[in-house]
């Protein structure tokens, strides 16, 4: 007689935080789909398949729920981000692969959703407020990612200034990309390695 494995049953903690991710991850979802005025927490509840009150228990405001995706979607493009250049161990990667690697990025649902929360910052101080703190702390996450990986280039006085560069201009390429304008987003990616090339051709003459 074979023998059949009970499933194991979760705890409670895990249970609710399968729920708060479930929740979460349906709020980003909508916002990129429907965009913030036509986000509701019935159609996220709906989504996340949950109920009504396990929604209210975790954010019990439309509010509350979009500023904790808003932070949860940004320490999820940090983790990606790290797992993406940790891939390739100690082995430092050139500019331009970096930034392929980094344009992976600028893609997809969370994406959409950022740009849907941006946009409604302009009107809501209390998510601008917000927008800035996870965007502040994004911004350093990433400069400790690239003066682990690129330390000479660190060093120098600019190189704050070039990543910043090099976000904004995929941001914009990404913009171009989601309203259909594909080859003007290629040419901006195509512009951008140029300079990386540039840039690591000039480091590596120091």
């Amino acid at each position: 007689m074979a023998w059949i494995e009970t499933p194991k049953r979760l705890k409670n903690s895990e249970r609710s935080a399968l729920t708060k991710k479930a929740i979460l991850e349906a709020t980003i979802d909508t916002l990129a789909e429907l965009g913030y005025s036509n986000t509701s927490t019935s159609e996220i509840v709906k989504r996340a398949n949950v109920s009504r009150g396990a929604q209210v228990h975790h954010f019990p405001t439309k509010s509350e729920l979009v500023i904790a995706s808003l932070r949860y979607l940004f320490e999820s493009r940090t983790e990606e981000f790290v797992r993406k250049f940790e891939e390739f161990g100690d082995g430092r990667v050139s500019f331009n692969k970096a930034i392929e690697i980094l344009w992976t990025l600028f893609s997809g649902n969370g994406l959409r959703a950022a740009h849907a929360l941006v946009a409604q910052a302009l009107f809501d101080e209390c998510l601008r407020t917000v927008v800035i703190e996870v965007l502040s702390d994004f911004d350093k996450n990433v400069e400790a990612v690239f003066s682990k990986l690129y330390p000479e280039f660190s060093s120098l006085p600019f190189s704050k200034i070039i990543l910043s560069m090099t976000f904004a201009v995929l941001e914009a390429g990404a913009i171009y990309r989601e309203i259909g304008m594909e080859e003007k987003s290629n040419e901006i990616v195509s512009a951008l390695k140029l300079s990386a090339s540039f840039w690591e051709h000039l480091i590596g003459n120091q």
